[in-house]
Formats: C-alpha cells, structure tokens, sequence
C-alpha cells in the first residue's frame, strides 16, 4: 500500500465523488467567506479518478465552496486547492472517518474567539464580512462573551444551556449576573425565571401598553435607558416612573384636546374601559366617503391576511401568545374605529349633556369614546327635568340653576400613583398596630371560612386592579418614601431575627425550623410579626374606576380612620411627586383652593414649568392634599356600605378604640 501524498491540485481536475458521505450541502456561503478571508486551513482528501480528475472523497463542503467562489469569479478554475491523496480502496471508509474525528467546536470557544477579535481592533462589520455570518449573530456572541466567567464555566460544564446563559445576556453586571445564578432554586433555573428576575424593574415594550404607547423613540428622548434582548424581538425600559409619566403628559394632551371640543365631561381610563352603565347620545353620522371606503376595504383585507398567518401558526403548534401580528391587527382596528369615529357628529346641546373618556388601549393605541352619560348625571338630569315640570304647573317661569361645571381631575395614572402612596403609608402604619392587622386577618378569615352570612367580596387584601401598570406596586411609590422606607426597616429587622430557610439542607427542613420558631415566640412577638405580614399583604391602590366590590373603598376609609393615617406627614404636593405630573390646570386649582385665587392668577400665563415651581412655592407649609390623599369624611358604616362583613370589622375596631379611650381616661 502507497503512502498517502500531499499535493496541491488545480480545482478544475476536482470532481465530488460519490462515496462522500456527506450529501447535504449546508453552510456554504458562509465556508466560501471564510475561504476568501483566510485561506484553506484544512486539506481535502482525494483519490485518483479518470481522465487525469481527482475525486474528493472528504472534504466536500469546502469542495463546494471553492466552486462557489469560482463561479463568483473571487478564483480561477486553476486555483490551488491542497488534497491528501490516498488509494480508492477504502475512499468510503476514509470520508466517515474524517467527518467522525472532526470534533465541533463549543459555542463558549466561538464566542470567546469573537471577543477576541473585536479586542484586537475588528469591527462586527468586518468580522460578519470574514466569516459570511449577519452582523446580528456576531453580536449575539460578542454579548455571550460578556456574561460573567463563572457562569461560561458553568456552561461549558453543562450546568445550564444556551438559552439560560443568553437570558444573561440582559444585564451588564457580571457580579449580580453570579449572585442571581446562586440564589435560584432548581426549579428556577430556566431561560424564562432568570429573564425575569433581570428585568423585574423594567417595563417590556411588546407587551406593555403604557410603554407602546410611549415609544422608544420619545422615551430615549426624555434619557430613559432601553436593554435590549439580542436573541429575540424584545427591549426592556428600565425606568417604569418616566414611562408613566410621558405616558400621563400624553393621554392629558388627549384630554385636553377633546375637552376642547366641548364635552361636559372627559375622563383618561388607562385599565381597561367599558361602556355597560353608561347612556348614550346618538351621534349623527355621516356617509362614507371614496377614500374612505377604499381604506377601510385594505384594513378588513389585512386583518383578514394576519388572522389567517396567526392560524397556520397555531396549527403548526408555535407559540403565538406575544406574536407582532396581534398589535398590527389591534392597531388596524383602531384605525377602522378612528374612520368609524370620523363619521360621527354630535349638536352641542348633546355635548353639553354628555361626557367622553380618553381610553389606553392594549395594544397602546388610543381610543375616545363620545357622548357617554353617567348614571349619576342621568338622575340629576331626570330630576332636574321633574323639577322642571313641578315648577311649570306652579306657573313658574325661568330654568334651573345650571349645574356648575366639574373641576379639573387627575388622569387615571396619577390617581394610581397618589393611591399608590397612601397605600405604602397605610401598610407602615398596621404593621406598627397589632390589634389592626389581627381585626384585618380575622376579617379575611371570617370572610374566607363564610362563618357569617352577608359576605360578598369587599377586602383588604390585593386590591389592586392596576398591578400590571407600570409605576405601581412599588415603583408608583417615589424612591426615598418615608413609609416605604419604615415599612422595609421593619421586614429587614424580622428578617435578620428569622432562621434562614434557604440555607437549610433541603426544603422542608427549612420550614419545618421556620414553624418551630414561631411555635417559640411569645404572644407580644408573634403579634408584632403578624402585623407586618398583613402590612405587606395589604394593597389599597385604585384606579378612579375599578371593577371591584363598592364594600373595598368603605374598608379602606375605615382602616384609614383606624390607624389615623395623615398623609400630611409624609406626602407633599412637590413638583416630584405632583406638580410636575399634573396639568397646569390642577397646579392652578391646588393653589387657588389653598391660597386664593388672587395668588393663582399669575399661573395663567405661565409656562407649565414655571407654573409647578411657582405652585410648589406657594403650596408650601399649607397642608394641601389632592382629593385622593384626603382623610375620609366620618359617617355611619352600617348605613354606608350593607355588606354584613362591614360590621364585622366595625365591631373590632370599635374595641381598640374604647380600650385606648378606657386607657387615656385611667391616665
């Protein structure tokens, strides 16, 4: 048997041979590059065939893509192509052989090679350019070589896969990136919960409606940060408060336009909206115009297209809960409602008589809806009428008094935010009054076990129905809030005191040594510690309109009154927690009902921003409160709300206060 030979053949004597075992081409743009770039650093192995031609017999991807570049005329048909020639006999058995010792590189190697790389001066342009990759992927790998060392190890180790390790990729901080990895449970330790934990404190702009509303592009404007996921389609605003509050700038924009078209009324609805309750003033409505009928055949024809591309990929069984289609067909119907709203007209006695809301959608477009009637000013309206009557069977002549027009109102964000705060100031102070949270427990109890009959829904426990708006549950609260601030001291000081669970040698044990703790305590300690477990339970942030049981609000203003929340104390009307959020109009409002009206007349002509820091300064030491952080009116419960639960805590309360009474007196 011969020796196999290394030689240099032309590639116009190379012929594929037929015992290549590799038959599908894969990859060859991409080899062809990076034959250009770098040259042949690996041979072929052929045999000799006829006709003076040689048959490769390994090698065949490279084979093809020197023929690519010579048929892109980059190489002669003489181009050089190194071969190690070998005997026919065993040609098969060679070419598998050569595909099996080939071992792949690991993906930490090729990501590690790029960053070098780009070390070493090369720009992703021309790294993409050498290897045929996109750009994309060379970025994809640039970030991968960034995640903390540590974790790459624990990668190539096979403790976690590609995907965990790109979820990484999401945060800059190698040192958080390691504390987050060892914090996580088994059962946590997927792509999905790391992702999640990266980016608790941001808004995802393809699923929330506050930051599609926003866009990218104004929110960079005003120097909100964007993290952006190079493995998928998704970017991560880091900052909730400043998309909240463009968010708020906007929708009172909105307002402000409609309410100049002469509404009665307007209101921004951002959680959702429904017009069951209301009455409604029947517009006029106009023909549809060529142009018109032309733009609304393209959208019905487009959704159509979109509805049937979402169900071939369904029936394929892909994933297409947060697929783009779904905005591009809201945001298409928007548009048929807006040419739709075009058509309508209404008198401007109607107007006057009727009032529109500015609704968030959840796709982030904007919708109005016109000529509503409240239920509340349709029975004034019918009084009005009956009064109306009786006065002209008395011989009375002359109309009513004209009701007086309604005040300006904060947009349905800043309510949330301003509930927001009173609901931190409000969990500070139950989880400091044991006797409060042990009435709020066994309420929720009582109700829960339906030991008492008459129990239909009012609580204090995860009130909310704004949870998902961005700025709330935390971030609606100002960082530095000095009932946030009480509260967290207190759950670190218990936290300190209590055994560590995850230290345990397996989960039960943990919390079995939990249990036994507690069993441990005294009556005193154990009160203190309930306290602040109802505290942080307790959520009594609402929307001005919310679709929850009426019994919630009445629990709330009691509790207020239970624990005398002041929010005096620790909320001011600042241009950071008010003033510069709100409107120029409730800046001037604010100080006319705290000052005068004299002290307000030099906002009028005032920029928006000198306005809030002419309010903030003459609002100052004053006391003033927005409606939503003022201390509830007292009235009788029992007459207030019929829900029997109501009179169950009533009863509690009522307790504390003639025991602290009892105690004052003896004093």
């Amino acid at each position: 048997m011969s020796q196999p030979q290394m030689i240099a053949i032309p590639l116009s004597q190379l012929v594929l041979s037929p015992n290549n075992v590799r038959k599908k081409p894969e990859g060859i743009d991409e080899m062809a590059a990076d034959l250009m770039q770098h040259n042949q650093l690996q041979n072929l192995i052929v045999t000799k065939g006829k006709d003076g031609k040689y048959n490769v017999e390994a090698g065949g991807q490279r084979f093809r893509a020197f023929k690519k570049n010579e048929e892109d005329k980059k190489i002669q048909p003489d181009h050089p192509v190194w071969c190690l020639v070998v005997e026919s006999g065993n040609a098969t058995e060679l070419s598998l052989a050569e595909n099996f010792q080939r071992v792949p590189m690991h993906p930490a190697d090729q990501f590690e090679a790029f960053q070098k790389l780009h070390d070493d001066g090369k720009h992703v342009g021309d790294i993409a350019s050498a290897f045929g990759i996109d750009e994309r992927f060379v970025r994809q790998r640039l970030s991968l070589a960034k995640v903390a060392p540590s974790l790459i190890k624990v990668y190539r180790d096979g403790g976690m896969d590609l995907e965990m390790l790109q979820a990484f990729t999401l945060s800059k901080d190698k040192k958080a990136q390691e504390q987050l990895w060892k914090g996580l449970h088994d059962w946590q330790r997927n792509a999905q919960s790391i992702r999640n934990q990266l980016t608790k404190n941001a808004v995802k702009l393809t699923s929330d409606h506050f930051a599609k509303f926003v866009g990218v592009d104004r929110y960079q404007a005003a120097g909100g940060k964007i993290t952006t996921d190079l493995f998928s389609k998704d970017a991560y605003l880091s900052d909730p408060a400043l998309v909240e509050r463009l968010a708020g700038f906007m929708l009172e924009d909105a307002a402000v336009q409609v309410r100049a078209e002469g509404w009665n009324w307007v209101e921004i609805v951002t959680n959702g909206f429904s017009d069951w309750g209301y009455g409604k003033k029947k517009p006029k409505i106009a023909p549809t115009t060529v142009e018109q009928d032309r733009e609304l055949a393209t959208l019905c024809k487009q959704i159509e297209l979109l509805r049937a591309e979402l169900q071939a990929a369904e029936d394929r069984e892909e994933d297409t809960e947060e697929d783009w289609r779904h905005d591009e067909i809201d945001k298409k119907a928007a548009r048929i409602a807006a040419i739709e709203a075009d058509r309508r007209s209404w008198s401007d006695k109607a107007k006057t008589e009727s009032g529109a809301v500015v609704e968030l959608g959840e796709a982030g477009e904007l919708t109005i809806h016109r000529g509503l009637i409240r239920a509340a000013d349709a029975k004034k309206a019918a009084k009005a009428k009956e009064k109306e009557k009786a006065r002209t069977a008395a011989g009375v002549s002359g109309a009513a008094d004209a009701d007086a027009p309604a005040p300006a109102d904060v947009t349905e964000a800043m309510h949330l935010r301003l509930s927001a705060h009173r609901s931190a100031a409000l969990q500070a102070l139950v989880a400091q009054d044991p006797q409060v949270a042990m009435a709020v427990l066994s309420y929720e109890m009582l109700k829960s076990l339906s030991i008492a009959s008459g129990y239909h829904g009012g609580s204090f426990m995860r009130l909310s129905v704004a949870s998902a708006q961005p700025g709330l549950d935390g971030n609606g609260v100002a960082t530095g809030f000095v009932a946030r601030a009480a509260l967290a001291h207190l759950v670190d000081k218990w936290r300190d005191q209590l055994p560590d669970v995850d230290s345990a040698a397996d989960e039960t044990s943990g919390e079995v040594a939990l249990f036994r703790f507690l069993l441990g305590m005294s009556v005193t300690g154990l009160s203190e510690i309930l306290a602040i477990a109802v505290a942080v339970g307790l959520t009594a942030t609402r929307g001005k309109r919310h679709f929850g049981s009426d019994a919630n609000d009445v629990l709330i203003d009691e509790l207020v009154r239970a624990v005398d929340l002041d929010m005096h104390h620790t909320w001011s009307p600042n241009r950071a927690l008010y003033l510069d959020l709100v409107s120029k109009q409730l800046a001037v409002d604010a100080v006319t009902e705290a000052c005068g009206a004299d002290k307000a007349k030099p906002m009028a002509g005032m920029k928006k921003a000198d306005a809030a820091e002419a309010a903030e300064a003459l609002l100052t030491g004053t006391g003033w409160l927005p409606p939503a952080l003022r201390a509830p009116e007292t009235f009788a419960l029992a007459e207030a709300a019929p829900e029997a639960a109501v009179d169950t805590i009533k009863a509690l309360l009522d307790k504390k206060r003639a025991k602290a009474k009892a105690g004052k007196a003896a004093t």
